[in-house]
């Protein structure tokens, strides 16, 4: 108040004018005090309430507003703006706030404005982060290679163990098929032997080891 030249003597004054102009107005509070405001003369006679009632009209009523004006001011003063200063963000945030939505606004202007002027080159596609962005993706594409060599050795050792089974078993029956063979011809006499019971067997023999000499070319 000490800048307007306001004492607290004259405020006093002024209020015991003011409560005798109110009693006889039917208006609400805000409203007389609009009127007043735009009434050159009451201004005058009410100096120092004058700068009362104009605070009294712009103060918010509720936190509403200053929540939405830090929201404003986190949003426009970001990490890469940290250096704006409280004239810029003044204007930032009231364009944000007051200005027009983004279907209507044409910002042609402002870009050609923001283009033309600074004393650095503009670089509008330029990304900081663009290296390590880069390096996560070889990393991600890296570690993904490595799970898919790890799981195509596994399956590939799992058929090598289910091929090695498979040729332990068809060697063990070959093996027991020479064993019989042999007992058969130590046991037995050359004139009990059939001729085609050895012939079929030998064939099975020779079809089951070209069977296995295959399979182990194969792997």
């Amino acid at each position: 108040m000490d800048e307007h030249s306001v004492t607290t003597k004259m405020l006093k004054s002024e209020f015991i004018l003011y409560k005798s102009y109110a009693a006889a107005r039917t208006l609400r509070m805000p409203q007389i005090f609009s009127g007043i405001l735009c009434d050159t003369e009451r201004c005058k006679q009410y100096k120092g309430l004058s700068i009362l009632f104009e605070i009294y009209l712009v103060l918010a009523v509720n936190t509403a507003v200053c929540e939405r004006g830090f929201s404003c001011m986190k949003r426009v003063k970001n990490d890469w703006r940290s250096c704006l200063g409280t004239e810029q963000l003044s204007r930032l945030m009231f364009s944000s706030i007051e200005g027009p939505s983004m279907d209507n606004f044409d910002a042609a202007g402002a870009v050609e404005k923001w283009w033309t002027s600074g004393n650095r080159a503009r670089r509008p596609g330029f990304n900081p982060w663009q290296k390590e962005q880069e390096q996560e993706i070889r990393d991600d594409l890296y570690q993904d290679l490595v799970l898919m060599d790890q799981e195509a050795e596994q399956e590939e050792n799992v058929r090598q163990e289910a091929i090695s089974d498979e040729l332990g078993l068809e060697a063990e029956n070959v093996a027991a098929g020479e064993k019989r063979l042999a007992e058969a011809l130590g046991d037995s006499d050359e004139s009990d032997i059939d001729e085609s019971d050895i012939d079929t067997f030998l064939k099975d023999y020779q079809s089951l080891n070209q069977q296995t000499q295959t399979r182990r070319i194969t792997t």
